[in-house]
């Protein structure tokens, strides 16, 4: 019965990998009888393979079980750092419901090295101020005893909500945590950037223009690299989308 169980568990973590929960007896069970079969010729064999746990409930059951126990060996490394930063990414689906997804940088005392751990995924619904974003996310890290004087940074997208600077998340965050520094998202700054040059690019193109035109572009193009270049060296940054 235990090397059943665990067959059942470590099936379990493959599911995990995006596969529905009706993967293993749909489809992997069948398969192991017939592998069973040819392979040990035993009807004993078979009749083993087909005590495994593997239906959908069950399946669903220890998914919640395994993401339990990986939530909880993450938050007691995390308990243990002298210090981590934390990345908040919102995401709104069609419905209008939100999620804050969580990720954590903290120096992993057993690997010795710095790691980069998934969190966890907050659940917003429709309202996403930034009272309710942090409240939810302060809740999370008070209930799972982690100190947020422990909190040295802080990434996010550069969103208003996110670093309104009286009370953006951000501050909220610095409040209880003062240490705390904010850092803008590289990626998202860059693709902002390349979407900049894409419209500068087709502004060039098509037909009906000139070469006073595309000069007046060109320079006005340079006078906002400027601005932002001195916004970077100020260290300031609004949303530059003009």
């Amino acid at each position: 019965m235990k090397a059943l169980t665990l067959a059942s568990l470590k099936m379990t973590h493959i599911v995990l990998q995006k596969k529905s929960f009706t993967e293993l007896e749909n489809v992997v069970l069948p398969c192991l009888e017939v592998a069973a079969d040819l392979i040990h010729g035993e009807k004993d064999a078979v009749k083993n393979v087909t005590q495994i746990p593997l239906s959908d409930t069950t399946i669903i059951r220890r998914s919640v079980m395994l993401a339990d126990d990986l939530k909880e060996q993450l938050v007691k490394k995390l308990r243990l750092a002298a210090s981590f930063g934390i990345q908040l990414h919102e995401i709104t689906y069609i419905g209008g419901e939100a999620q804050l997804i969580v990720y954590c940088r903290f120096p992993d005392l057993k690997e010795k090295t710095t790691v980069e751990h998934y969190l966890y995924c907050i659940q917003l619904g429709l309202e996403t101020t930034a009272h309710n974003i942090f409240q939810k996310l302060y809740d999370f890290i008070i209930e799972e005893g982690i100190d947020w004087s422990r909190c040295k940074s802080v990434t996010t997208d550069g969103a208003k909500v996110m670093v309104g600077a009286i009370k953006g998340v951000v501050k909220k965050i610095q409040a209880v945590s003062p240490n705390c520094i904010k850092i803008n998202c590289v990626i998202h700054r860059e693709a902002l950037v390349a979407k900049y040059l894409n419209k500068q690019s087709i502004s060039q193109q098509g037909k009906g223009g000139d070469i006073f035109t595309s000069i007046g572009k060109i320079n006005a193009f340079k006078l906002k690299v400027k601005k932002w270049k001195s916004n970077v060296e100020k260290r300031y940054f609004p949303d530059m989308n003009y």
